[in-house]
């Protein structure tokens, strides 16, 4: 198991109940959280017409947004902009923290009544309403897109969907039949969700779920209410056994409903780097990197490699807490130039581009690096020599910068892109 040491289950109550005993006053009313960095969250309090952001590490709000309308749910997506429903008003908002004003309004249609929230890659969010249907949203333009895309199944009542290390949502849903138990589905979050129609995990009795998050790499925790006896589950679910997990919590009673929940650290020792390798395709990339993430005095937090698979993201455990004033971050892949950046923890995530064409992994774009591949030129994988080490000190695959499994003319317009450019020198 699975939960870090140090770390706090969020939770949000419903709200027809009391609000959370973190409430910045007695009339507030929050809906939803998400987080917004490793130590914060931002909530809808639907009262007041306002977000708040809560900071675990102090234990205490530490900002407030006032808004022109209730929102009833709030979804912090990876560049830090926030997308907001307002279920009274019918209508979604995208802004910035701390703006006066959101930078884009849009009318949603009058069925529509979301329950949640959640960011997708490359689309902005999904929503999931009352009646089990799928709405996705474009982060930068085109609001609302794809409607009532997919239904999850007929009647069904949908919970809060979550993406999993695996690359699908996760959404539970039942038939408004307690009774029946909690069925999981998943979809691809692609823009028209592809419902993986062979998946069908069920849990059968009084269990019903109502937000997930994730626990680990094949499990989640959500919560699911029992009506007939009152009270609120908190469950852990793997994902590949289809069957309850090791992490069980309950209490017996109607008034402690959390209806959206997140695990966060308050240790505060991982870091997750978003990395985009030129030339290579995500899904295809499994590369070391080497990595050093330093204090701005200059003191090591980790120095090594880590491997850079098809996510596109390096997950690092640091030697000590994150700093709040920040840290030097530096990469060097296999054959990319090294890239660095200054990065504090309420910022947007880390993203570093390496430029490919460093041949010889001398941090540099340069003549050795055209003549080693001018010396493989048409090479393939079919030749015997492909992995061996050769001319130049280098193999004929080293060459093969765009990894068609051939090196061409392709590999020599990439080369001659970053010709006479030098990686960022380590910190």
């Amino acid at each position: 198991m699975i939960i870090p040491d140090g770390s706090r289950l969020w939770t949000v109550r419903l709200p027809e109940k009391q609000a959370t005993s973190h409430a910045s006053d007695a009339n507030s009313r929050f809906t939803s959280v998400s987080r917004y960095s490793p130590y914060q969250a931002v909530v809808a309090d639907e009262e007041n017409r306002r977000l708040v952001r809560f900071n675990f590490a102090i234990n205490q709000f530490d900002g407030m947004m006032e808004l022109p309308f209730r929102p009833y749910h709030v979804e912090v997506l990876p560049s830090k902009m926030l997308l907001v429903y307002s279920r009274q008003q019918k209508v979604g908002a995208r802004l910035a923290w701390g703006a006066l004003q959101p930078d884009a309004i849009f009318v949603c249609p009058s069925d529509l009544d979301l329950k949640g929230m959640t960011s997708a890659p490359q689309v902005g969010c999904f929503g999931v309403s009352q009646s089990g249907k799928i709405v996705s949203w474009m982060e930068n333009g085109g609001f609302p897109v794809n409607v009532s895309a997919t239904a999850v199944n007929s009647g069904a009542y949908a919970g809060v969907p979550t993406l999993m290390p695996d690359g699908y949502f996760y959404v539970t849903t039942r038939d408004g039949s307690p009774t029946r138990g909690t069925n999981f589905s998943r979809f691809k979050p692609t823009l028209t969700p592809n419902w993986d129609n062979g998946y069908d995990a069920h849990t059968p009795g009084w269990r019903f779920g109502e937000a997930t998050t994730v626990l680990s790499e094949s499990s989640l925790l959500y919560t699911a209410n029992e009506p007939v006896h009152g009270g609120t589950y908190i469950l852990e679910y793997d994902l590949v056994s289809r069957a309850f997990g090791a992490f069980s919590a309950y209490r017996p009673t109607d008034t402690w409903s959390p209806l959206f929940f997140d695990i966060v650290s308050l240790a505060n020792r991982g870091l997750r780097i978003a990395v985009e390798l030129e030339a290579v395709q995500a899904a295809n990339q499994m590369e070391s990197i080497e990595v050093s993430v330093k204090r701005l005095d200059g003191s090591a937090l980790f120095q090594g490699t880590a491997n850079l698979g098809p996510t596109g993201y390096i997950d690092l455990n640091l030697a000590e807490e994150l700093p709040q004033s920040g840290v030097q971050i530096w990469l060097k892949g296999r054959l990319w130039l090294a890239a660095k950046t200054l990065w504090q923890p309420e910022m947007a995530e880390p993203r570093l581009n390496l430029l490919t064409g460093d041949i010889n992994g001398d941090n540099a774009v340069n003549t050795d690096d055209y003549l080693a591949l001018s010396a493989y030129f048409e090479k393939t994988s079919a030749n015997a020599d492909w992995n061996q080490v050769g001319a130049y000190g280098v193999k004929p695959s080293d060459t093969d910068l765009n990894f068609d499994k051939t090196v061409g003319t392709d590999d020599y317009i990439l080369l001659s892109k970053n010709f006479d450019t030098a990686g960022a020198d380590r910190p």
